[in-house]
């Protein structure tokens, strides 16, 4: 398993992501916080308020994951980064792997 994250200054943006990935099977559970971001930009210090989407999905998934994200960002260049997570509660993993377009679980 997979979490892969992204950040935008719009929140309706990333809810927007979540809700496709969710519906369309590529995302079992997101979360979406608010954070602050420093960094440069044109030659400028910014630091701005915005919002970080955290996705959970699989590895399998992942080409669609990104595809999506790219054809709804609202940056030129935006974060894109993924971490590989364990999930520890079998409950729990039995209820992610159910809400997912795998063909097999994924270990």
């Amino acid at each position: 398993m997979i979490c892969i994250t992204t950040s935008s200054d719009s929140k309706e943006v990333l809810v927007k992501i979540s809700k496709f990935l969710i519906e369309n099977k590529l995302s079992a559970c997101n979360k979406i916080t608010t954070t602050h971001s420093s960094f440069m930009w044109e030659d400028k210090y910014n630091l701005s308020k915005e919002y970080k989407l955290e996705i959970k999905t699989t590895e399998s998934l992942e080409d669609s994951v990104i595809d999506c994200i790219d054809r709804n960002h609202n940056y030129k260049i935006y974060e894109l980064s993924k971490y590989k997570f364990e999930i520890i509660n079998p409950k729990y993993q039995e209820w992610f792997y159910d809400r997912l377009n795998n063909i097999e679980k994924e270990k």
